[in-house]
């Protein structure tokens, strides 16, 4: 699936003070930006064509997104603003399409334990949940593999006290590409991981 184009361009609303007199609210732009870039803080998937984000002409800023993309920056809007000016809001305009997006498909319904065999199916992608409660400290997992071949984590939650209750959840995935070469269909982890709970879901997408 691949998002394309973002295109950006923002309003701000400001009234202006002088003296003790308020003015009426009055709002700048919207303009466009003047500079674009990647950023590849967060991601593994580049923007291209940065620059077709400054305006609206059906040229875009393209990225394939299976996977997580980078961040898409648009910088110097060029507003001219007073001094004595108060900015009470800022609106930011994204214009963005697709191209080559498809239906998912659900292949399995939740399950627990540390085994999963993968339905078959194209563009797949395995996702595998810890969930821990009622414990002290946290049981925090550090890896995790599917058949051999190394997940990657999304996101973790843990709410509680150092040393007293925590609750933790974590989120890992797998892609087609690895999905493919999985040796087995065995779930490991690495870390404090007892008294934990695992489930698994699979997605196609197609």
């Amino acid at each position: 699936m691949n998002f394309s184009g973002i295109r950006f361009r923002a309003s701000v609303l400001i009234t202006g003070t002088l003296f003790t007199a308020t003015v009426a609210a009055q709002t700048v732009g919207p303009n466009n930006p003047s500079t674009t870039g990647n950023n590849a803080g967060v991601g593994t998937n580049a923007w291209s064509s940065t620059g077709n984000s400054v305006s609206s002409n059906d040229s875009y800023a393209s990225v394939a997104t299976k996977g997580l993309s980078q961040y898409l920056t648009a910088t110097n809007f060029g507003f001219t603003i007073p001094a004595t000016s108060i900015i009470n809001g800022i609106q930011v305009d994204v214009e963005r399409s697709t191209s080559g997006s498809g239906n998912v498909a659900l292949l399995n319904a939740w399950n627990t334990g540390l085994t999963c065999a993968v339905s078959a199916g194209t563009n797949r992608l395995l996702v595998v949940t810890h969930a821990q409660e009622n414990g002290t400290n946290s049981r925090d997992i550090t890896a995790m593999t599917y058949g051999g071949r190394p997940m990657t984590q999304a996101v973790q939650c843990v709410a509680g006290v150092s040393g007293g209750f925590n609750a933790r959840l974590e989120v890992w995935y797998l892609l087609e590409a690895d999905i493919a070469l999985a040796g087995s269909t065995a779930i490991t982890t690495a870390g404090t991981t007892s008294s934990a709970t695992m489930g698994w879901l699979q997605r196609s997408l197609r």
